[in-house]
């Protein structure tokens, strides 16, 4: 069973989408959420989200901390090779041989040599 709640309640809502109209001044701001709950469990709520989020955060830069640096004094270039560098991280599994780039995420998770030598190649 999935339940979805929204704050606040959407005007429109159908099976593909919820409609809110907003009308905000210049310095106003507001909050619409959804959350979501999956079968038996607990919703999920913002707070443990972000709590989740914020932990995730920090075991990426620990993983991508000993990884090759490159720093230059384009921001832009720095942004996109620690997106890089995350997303290597992010596709690797740990193995009982080595750690090994997955294939085919989310759909066919799986190890390939082929894959893996490929992405060796191309960090190099």
């Amino acid at each position: 069973m999935i339940a979805i709640t929204f704050g606040p309640e959407p005007v429109s809502l159908t099976d593909t989408r919820a409609s809110w109209v907003v009308d905000l001044d210049s310095d106003e701001q507001t909050v619409l959420s959804a959350e979501v709950a999956c079968g038996e469990g607990r919703p999920a709520t913002p707070g443990r989200f972000l709590v989740a989020l914020h932990g995730l955060r920090r075991e990426r830069r620990i993983l991508c901390a000993g990884a090759a640096q490159a720093p230059n004094s384009n921001e832009l270039f720095n942004v996109v090779i620690g997106r890089a560098r995350s997303d290597l991280y992010t596709l690797t599994a740990d193995t009982p041989l080595r750690p090994d780039p997955y294939a085919g995420i989310p759909w066919f998770s799986t190890m390939f040599g082929r894959d893996g030598i490929l992405t060796a190649m191309l960090c190099v």
